[in-house]
């Protein structure tokens, strides 16, 4: 796995400094990309990029995360994502910068959700602490912007670095509850068990256009 992480940060360094300056867009209309960060994160991306223009392009992107920490447990994401891109020549650094709104849908799951509840034992005159296992999911609807910087090869390689910041819009969140002792309303589940309603990513992706 070490070796495999030292060749692709070692083709990453070499797309980036075998790409040409693009005053032009590339004229490929389809492409698609991978994140290599989702190595070290535990998560899976994978993006399907159309051209409409030579500035402007609409993207499609899947994603799962496994095992990603929240509050010192993990939860699991599966989210599709489009992305609209208005592309800009970036005569500083080369390349094309882009912007665009986004919008998309992410389903997350936490399990083993411990809570405790005090409880009075009147044989021993004590309290003790009783723990609890609960899990939820919820559904987000979501819409907010991406933003990144992107070069492209003559050899048709691409080499992408993009973020993403979105809001949700709607949620739907359901709890299992086994032991029935959760003591907030059904209102706050969706913060308590996965915090601030958004989705937020960073990703350095390296693709191929045709």
């Amino acid at each position: 796995m070490k070796k495999l992480k030292i060749s692709l940060v070692a083709f990453l360094i070499g797309l980036t400094l075998s790409a040409q300056d693009t005053t032009k867009t590339s004229l490929s209309k389809n492409e698609v990309k991978l994140d290599l960060l989702g190595i070290f994160t535990n998560s899976l991306n994978v993006s399907f990029e159309r051209k409409i223009s030579n500035d402007v392009g609409v993207q499609l992107r899947g994603s799962f995360y496994k095992n990603r920490i929240l509050f010192d447990n993990p939860y699991q994401r599966v989210g599709l994502i489009a992305d609209s891109k208005i592309y800009f020549p970036n005569n500083r650094v080369g390349g094309h910068f882009f912007i665009g709104p986004s919008i998309g849908v992410q389903n997350l799951y936490r399990s083993n959700y411990t809570y405790s509840t005090e409880h009075y034992n009147e044989a021993i005159y004590e309290h003790y602490l009783l723990n609890h296992e609960a899990s939820a999911k919820t559904l987000d609807f979501l819409a907010g912007f991406n933003i990144g910087q992107k070069w492209n090869t003559d050899s048709g390689f691409v080499f992408e670095i993009s973020g993403s910041y979105m809001r949700a819009l709607l949620s739907k969140t359901t709890v299992k509850d086994p032991d029935k002792k959760l003591d907030f309303n059904k209102e706050d589940a969706r913060s308590q068990f996965f915090g601030i309603e958004m989705s937020a990513d960073l990703l350095i992706s390296v693709g191929y256009q045709f």
